[in-house]
């Protein structure tokens, strides 16, 4: 049985310049969206979350109470 040569050459050619776009295609678009996409959606869900919650931080103090006055004697 013989074999084209071409056309496995040009298979081969046409794979391999496939195979070129794929690798071009992820590294350049691809990877780089979706790197976009997952810091957006983390920084989406932390401003969503803080607007339930509250900003991050110690809680504010309790208000400070005034000492009763008893209403004899001198204050001080």
């Amino acid at each position: 049985m013989l074999r084209n040569t071409t056309l496995d050459k040009a298979d081969r050619s046409a794979r391999a310049r496939m195979e070129v776009f794929a690798f071009l295609f992820l590294t350049a678009i691809a990877i780089p969206a979706i790197a976009v996409a997952a810091v957006g959606g983390y920084g989406f869900a932390v401003w969503a979350y803080q607007m339930v919650a509250g900003p991050p931080g110690p809680p504010p103090p309790p208000p400070r109470s005034t000492p009763r006055h008893s209403g004899v004697g001198p204050t001080t």
